[in-house]
């Protein structure tokens, strides 16, 4: 039986002139997936696009796809979820748009990826899509229209079919390469230990039974090119293919007789001065698939999660473990049943995997490699809280450094975003030893990296805060991001006498005067009368109470 709903909503849309316009945008396809998805015409080929980094991939399919025959769905949501208000999925962390995605039942026959590629995709649009939330919807079969529909995925990020048997460089090696290719040293050594670090996998073989079912899978066994150097390689080869929907029918009916047969020569040429890769799926499922087969109980995922670390290469499983129990146990707020945390136990005795991990950690450089352990040894209860506080501070400080890179800023946002997954924001609020430098406030990577870490609250944000307000009159953009992080400025009450935090505010509402001379828009605008409605409505309190505790004296 044809559902009505999605057909009703489209009678709607078509009855309102507006929201027609709305609907022939390809722009409008990327608020709620779901609804989305229900509108698409089934007539076309549907192109799915995830853009963490660039857009500028997703620009030039746009450019040459016929829209007769090409329509075009973003599977991110407009903004980052972890900012969303009332958003049920909000704890469950960054990757929670994803899982919405795949409750969607869109059906794509292409997917582009585009992002900055360690084991997971980041970039400047506040998102992260980690390769092992791939691999447990693939193990969870509830992906498939995304994973295993498609008849290409283009994984626009360096690394992204990297595999570990292509050569033998080391760490400090392929770190060279990229600084010299004009990465910045902590970026530089993140991706080189993603690649050939102790924790390094063959992205090749994961992505190949991540995308289970996908004939042709692209992308990059070394540094991928930026958004704007692909332009004119990308640009060449849709030009050459022509008819797109032909392409991907012939693509289609093509037998393939090995993992590394060359589906696409347009591309391969085209890419050719790019460390292209390509290749088709695995039959396989991801070795980890235990952790996340819905046919499997709680206990016998758990008991999986428990062999894993007794494995002598259990460093490659450290990340889906993390994620098992924060999934399964930390989300759900489920307390372990007696046989669960049996089980628990017998893995937090495991003295050689504590060891080992304690080691490894201590050799990496990378913060995003580093952290995945200190998240295993906090679940395994293998550290004091004290030791935990003081290796967060570590993390963040040297992902904290002026200037700060786009690469730097998603990485703290993914690691410290309070909403993310892990909660480990927590960790840096009041920590003496995370240092937040006022020249911070200067740079808008780092401004965006305090907000979405949501460290406005912070006494030492506050003073930083206020000698940037009275300092000058600022930009749009580094007013607005200070504001908005700041939510509780001026709300010092209990620690100063009502007098004084009458002329606190006061001194507060003369900086936003100052700021307010200049014209301000959008939500630069709302900001400043947000924030100024909110410290006029304090200070009438302060005042009040001071009135009423005059009035008892006397």
């Amino acid at each position: 039986m044809q559902k009505k709903f999605p057909t009703l909503i489209l009678l709607l849309l078509l009855l309102v002139p507006a929201a027609e316009a709305r609907y022939r945008s390809r722009d409008f396809l990327r608020s709620d997936v779901a609804l989305q998805s229900a509108l698409l015409d089934h007539a076309k080929k549907t192109v799915c696009t995830i853009t963490i980094n660039s857009d500028n991939e997703r620009r030039l399919f746009e450019k040459y796809l016929d829209p007769k025959d090409f329509q075009f769905i973003e599977l991110t949501p407009e903004k980052n979820a972890s900012k969303a208000e009332d958003d049920s999925d909000d704890k469950f962390g960054d990757d929670a748009w994803f899982d919405q995605a795949c409750k969607s039942d869109v059906k794509c026959d292409v997917l582009v990826i585009s992002g900055h590629f360690g084991g997971k995709f980041v970039g400047d649009k506040g998102f992260s899509l980690d390769l092992g939330t791939i691999e447990s919807h693939a193990c969870a079969r509830d992906c498939a229209g995304i994973t295993s529909n498609p008849t290409e995925a283009f994984l626009f990020g360096c690394n992204t079919l990297a595999g570990k048997k292509k050569d033998s460089r080391t760490v400090e090696e392929y770190f060279q390469v990229l600084v010299k290719d004009g990465w910045n040293p902590t970026d530089a050594q993140a991706v080189a230990e993603a690649r050939y670090g102790a924790l390094a996998q063959d992205n090749r073989e994961r992505m190949r039974m991540a995308f289970r079912g996908v004939k042709n899978i692209y992308g990059f066994d070394s540094i991928a090119p930026s958004g704007k150097t692909v332009d004119p390689l990308l640009e060449s080869y849709l030009r050459s293919v022509g008819d797109y929907r032909e392409h991907l029918e012939r693509m289609a009916k093509i037998e393939v007789t090995s993992e590394d047969q060359i589906l696409n020569p347009l591309l391969e040429r085209a890419l050719k001065p790019t460390a292209l890769s390509q290749c088709t799926s695995s039959k396989d499922s991801p070795t980890n698939c235990g952790l996340f087969d819905p046919s499997y109980t709680r206990l016998q995922q758990t008991e999986f999660a428990e062999g894993l670390l007794r494995k002598s290469d259990r460093l490659k499983y450290v990340s889906a473990i993390v994620e098992f129990f924060e999934t399964k146990y930390v989300y759900y707020e489920a307390k372990p049943s007696a046989e669960e945390q049996a089980v628990i136990d017998r893995m937090k005795a495991n003295v050689t995997a504590k060891n080992e991990i304690a080691r490894t950690r201590s050799l990496l450089q990378a913060p995003s490699a580093i952290v995945t352990l200190l998240r295993l040894q906090t679940r395994m209860e293998w550290l004091t809280e004290a030791e935990i506080e003081s290796a967060h501070a570590k993390i963040a400080n040297a992902l904290f450094k002026l200037p700060m890179s786009l690469l730097s800023k998603d990485t703290l946002c993914g690691i410290y975003a309070n909403e993310g997954p892990f909660g480990d924001g927590s960790y840096l609020e009041d920590n003496d030893d995370f240092r937040i430098q006022p020249a911070a406030l200067n740079d808008l990577n780092a401004l965006e990296a305090l907000r979405c870490m949501d460290l406005g609250d912070d006494e030492r944000f506050e003073k930083a805060a206020l000698a940037a307000l009275g300092s000058k009159v600022l930009g749009d953009r580094q007013l607005y991001l200070i504001l908005d992080t700041a939510k509780d400025l001026g709300h010092s009450f209990s620690s100063m006498g009502p007098e004084k935090h009458i002329a606190y505010v006061d001194r507060i509402l003369a900086m936003l005067k100052k700021q307010a001379a200049k014209p301000r828009v959008g939500e630069t605008k709302e900001a400043l009368e947000s924030t100024t409605a909110e410290l006029l409505r304090i200070r009438s309190g302060s005042v009040k109470y001071l009135e009423k505790k005059k009035g008892k004296s006397g």
